[in-house]
């Protein structure tokens, strides 16, 4: 399926030379997901590259919100954090993004540690009411429920003017304070 002397190259381990097939290929096709996950494979031996940012990046923000795409993007993004160099590159909303999909997918501490990396680096994204909120609808899924109550008071502190601070006070409502 995919082009012979791409995956010869990858198999000999020439992974600058795969690199270049596969995001040839890959600018032919840009949804397919396997190609995608290929371009990161060989571009990950060289983590200063843009383009091994780029793959990485582009995996990062898939849509998808199924749970082999959320363990397979939660992988890539601690993969990520410790290759990138100089640094990491996550924007402000891919940070909201990565937090509400680690939320939903029970990834709490890294879905926590998001968030508040998200509200000391841009505080006053539009995002964070809804991460917020994200995060204590994990909690109480996982009956923490402290974590549940706390969160959403923080939620509606920090933005009471919010559509999700006015859900955050039903939810305290009916979960009884």
């Amino acid at each position: 399926r995919f082009d012979q002397t791409g995956m010869a190259y990858l198999t000999a381990m020439e992974f600058a030379k795969a690199h270049q097939v596969f995001k040839a290929l890959l600018a032919q096709h840009p949804s397919d997901l396997e190609l995608a996950r290929l371009c990161y494979r060989t571009a990950k031996h060289d983590s200063r590259s843009a383009d091994y940012h780029s793959a990485a990046l582009r995996l990062l923000n898939l849509p998808a919100q199924d749970e082999e795409t959320t363990l397979q993007t939660h992988q890539i993004f601690h993969e990520y954090l410790a290759a990138a160099k100089p640094a990491p590159k996550l924007s402000a909303d891919l940070l909201a993004k990565l937090a509400q999909r680690f939320a939903a997918g029970g990834q709490f501490d890294d879905a926590e540690k998001l968030a508040v990396l998200l509200q000391r680096s841009a505080p006053q994204h539009e995002q964070i009411p809804a991460v917020l909120l994200a995060l204590a609808r994990a909690h109480y899924r996982a009956q923490r429920l402290d974590l549940f109550r706390s969160g959403l008071a923080e939620l509606i502190e920090k933005f009471p003017a919010s559509p999700q601070a006015e859900t955050a006070q039903d939810m305290l409502r009916v979960a009884g304070r």
